[in-house]
C-alpha cells in the first residue's frame, strides 16, 4: 500500500509538469510553465521578473535530466522518473536528493505564486497554481487548508516546504503534505 501511494503521488506529480501531456517532460514544458505564470502573474515579457521565473523552471528541467539520465538525453518518460524517485525516495530516502528536490519544487512553486513576496501564499495567490496547471477548482479549498497547517488563512514558507517534503517522502494516506499538488489522486486536465 506504501509504496504504491508514492509511486501515485510521483506520477500524479510527473503528469502535473507534463504541460503538453505527451507523456515526457521536455524542455518546452518548463518554458511554458514560466509562460504561463508570467502571463497569469502579468508580468512585462523579457522583464527580470519574467527572467527569474523562467530561470527557476528551466532549472528544474536541467536537474531532473541531470540526474535522471533519461535514456533520450532531452527528455524524460515516465518509466525513467518514476524509478529515480522510487529509488532516491521510496523504501530508503536519499537526504541529499530530498533536500535537493524539496528545494528546487519549492523555489518553483512558493516564489512563483508569492507574487507580492512577503513571505506567504494567500488562497487567491494559491488559486493562481490550480489555474495555470488546470487543476480542478474543487479541491481548492481542501488543498489550501491542508498545507495552511496554523490555520491563520496563508501558507508560509515553512509550510511549504513541510508540505512538500510530506508529499515526497511520506506514506500516510492522510498526509496534509500530499494536497500540495492538489487532489493527488485525481489527473490533471
Amino acid at each position: 500500500m506504501h509504496a504504491d501511494l508514492k509511486r501515485n503521488k510521483f506520477a500524479y506529480f510527473f503528469d502535473l509538469l507534463d504541460l503538453n501531456r505527451n507523456g515526457l517532460l521536455q524542455h518546452n514544458d518548463f518554458s511554458d510553465m514560466a509562460e504561463l505564470v508570467r502571463k497569469e502573474l502579468q508580468l512585462e515579457e523579457g522583464s527580470e521578473e519574467h527572467k527569474y521565473v523562467a530561470e527557476k523552471a528551466i532549472r528544474l528541467f536541467h536537474q531532473l535530466l541531470n540526474d535522471i539520465s533519461p535514456m533520450e538525453h532531452q527528455s524524460i518518460n515516465k518509466d525513467e522518473w518514476l524509478s529515480f524517485f522510487e529509488e532516491n525516495l521510496g523504501d530508503q530516502v536519499d537526504e541529499e536528493v530530498l533536500a535537493t528536490y524539496q528545494e528546487l519544487i519549492y523555489l518553483y512553486v512558493f516564489d512563483f505564486f508569492d507574487h507580492n513576496r512577503d513571505g506567504f501564499i494567500t488562497s487567491d495567490e494559491y488559486k493562481r497554481f490550480f489555474d495555470i496547471f488546470k487543476l480542478d477548482d474543487q479541491y481548492l479549498e481542501k488543498s489550501f487548508s491542508m498545507l495552511d497547517s496554523n490555520g491563520d488563512k496563508k501558507v508560509s514558507r515553512y509550510e511549504m516546504l513541510a508540505a512538500i517534503e510530506d508529499f515526497l517522502i511520506s506514506d500516510d494516506p492522510a498526509s496534509s503534505g500530499n494536497w500540495a499538488f492538489g487532489n493527488w489522486e485525481a489527473s490533471p486536465k
